[in-house]
């Protein structure tokens, strides 16, 4: 009796296939709604895999890795922000527009302003970047003003992210619900005048009014042809 001797393919480990019930778009969303209730700096391949219920290979066959999850969860909250128009008003006007719709769009999920600014440029990023840009440019600046302009707005709103984290303002819903009599003194008065919607708003006004004084300062002072 002859035997067939099993061939190099079909002795090979096969590997798991990938699980039809997972999509990047559900992967985005659960990884979204974890990271705004557990916070972002938990979010883990590992963790979400246990969230999901699959796991962690299962989440490679869509993600190729943590740095690409972040990514998909940026471009997932910057999508939606629309840079307004030239027929929408002032160059002031506009500016702050954008920046009221990208606050509103990242204000659903508490702490992704910190993953914004720490991961990867990304498509809706640089497309988002872009906006900034071009309004600027529509409003007399030259190009070197522009990029030191956004630079600088770049440069407030990550600062802003970081403080509010280090200092005790809520990074999820969860943190939002721990103690104050937990949090250092500075971290204390700084929840108390953050802690309501008018307060953050007032806020983000003197921020805003500040940037745009500055701006309005440099403009004309350097051309493209400066060294």
């Amino acid at each position: 009796m002859t035997t067939v001797a099993p061939t190099k393919q079909a002795s090979r480990r096969r590997q798991p296939a990938a699980n039809p019930a997972l999509s990047r778009d559900e992967i985005t969303r659960v990884a979204l709604e974890f990271g705004a209730q557990e916070g972002f700096d938990q979010l883990s391949m590992r963790s979400l895999a246990r969230v999901l219920g699959v796991t962690p290979m299962a989440l490679y066959h869509h993600v190729a890795d943590k740095q690409d999850l972040l990514a998909m969860l940026v471009d997932q909250v910057l999508e939606p922000v629309e840079i307004p128009p030239a027929d929408f008003g002032t160059w002031q006007e506009r500016l702050a527009e954008l920046q009221r719709r990208n606050r509103e769009s990242s204000a659903r999920y508490p702490g992704i302003d910190v993953v914004v600014s720490e991961v990867r440029l990304t498509k809706q990023g640089e497309r988002l970047m872009g906006g900034y840009l071009q309004i600027l440019r529509d409003g007399g600046f030259s190009e070197r003003e522009a990029i030191l302009g956004l630079s600088t707005i770049y440069t407030l709103g990550y600062g802003t992210s970081l403080v509010n984290r280090q200092l005790g303002a809520p990074s999820s819903h969860k943190e939002s619900k721990r103690s104050e009599s937990q949090a250092p003194s500075l971290a204390r008065e700084w929840r108390r005048l953050l802690k309501d919607e008018a307060a953050r708003e007032a806020a983000d006004r003197f921020r805003h009014t500040v940037i745009l004084a500055g701006l309005e300062a440099i403009r004309g002072t350097l051309s493209d042809e400066d060294e």
